[in-house]
């Protein structure tokens, strides 16, 4: 009788790269993180551990640059919500810019814009705080 083969260890989706990318640019005012793709579950430990580090920076302002973003799922919501209530446990203003609907729909819809508050530019995110 043959041996019946062995099936390949379970992936959590987690495993697999995000699938999205960034660039950080440090102005004056505040450190901007620019994403770009889909923030999606897969994503979102690098996603935190990404902003968590410019946390560490200390800036005087954390932005992320959404205008690139085309998905955005809830659990990447959670992470932008949990990188917001640290930026304000240490003092750092933050804010989305640039988000398309795909972001701002659920943002309006649970009522969080106190916790994510959107501005329509990096530069309008800039001004306001």
């Amino acid at each position: 009788m043959p041996a019946e083969p062995v099936p390949e260890p379970l992936r959590s989706p987690r495993d697999a790269p995000p699938s999205w990318t960034s660039s950080t640019e440090q102005t004056a005012a505040a450190l901007v993180v620019r994403l770009s793709g889909e923030l999606d579950y897969p994503g979102i430990d690098a996603l935190e551990a990404l902003l968590d580090a410019q946390l560490d920076a200390d800036p005087p302002a954390l932005v992320i640059d959404l205008s690139e973003v085309g998905f955005c799922d809830s659990s990447s919501l959670q992470a932008l919500l949990r990188v917001s209530s640290r930026a304000r446990e240490q003092g750092v203003a933050f804010a989305l810019a640039g988000a398309r609907r795909a972001v701002t729909r659920p943002i309006e819809m649970l009522n969080l814009h106190e916790q994510l508050p959107i501005h329509a530019s990096v530069d309008a995110a800039v001004s306001a705080l």
